[in-house]
């Protein structure tokens, strides 16, 4: 009997969580908020890729989501062990300029983290013409240029 209380519970549960990564995917944001406000930890976990849903989210360019995400506490400066990317990087690659500017405007970003993108971030950063984008990136090159001395 335990041992089918046990089954049924991970079955239970997977289901769930594929719930969840089916919500991410289709931007279900009525699902997710569910989901997560009653399983905190699916903002923590992977999908059968080893992404995580607000890496999802960032991929797909799903502003409020990803914003839904951070609330709930996931670090602003999160490098997928899949992708070696931030999500900062992530919305860079696919262009989404209202999650950089969600993301720039994380009090704990940190735009110089090391990843296999650092260097292009950086340069896309400085040429970058979005006037938000740019004062916020300046912002932080001169407070890493003040931490640096």
């Amino acid at each position: 009997i335990f041992l089918f209380q046990m089954t049924s519970c991970f079955g239970a549960f997977n289901a769930i969580k594929e719930s969840f990564f089916k919500a991410c995917d289709k931007d279900d944001k009525d699902m997710i908020y569910l989901l997560v406000s009653a399983y905190p930890k699916l903002v923590l976990m992977e999908d059968e890729f080893g992404l995580l849903g607000i890496e999802t989210a960032t991929v797909f360019g799903r502003h409020d989501t990803v914003s839904f995400f951070l609330q709930k506490g996931v670090d602003c400066n999160l490098v997928s062990a899949k992708t070696g990317l931030s999500l900062l990087d992530l919305a860079i690659l696919h262009k989404y300029d209202k999650i950089m500017l969600l993301l720039l405007k994380q009090p704990k970003i940190d735009v110089f983290i090391k990843t296999t993108y650092k260097t292009r971030r950086i340069g896309f950063l400085n040429a970058f013409t979005h006037q938000n984008i740019t004062e916020l990136y300046n912002q932080f090159k001169i407070r890493e240029s003040i931490e640096q001395v």
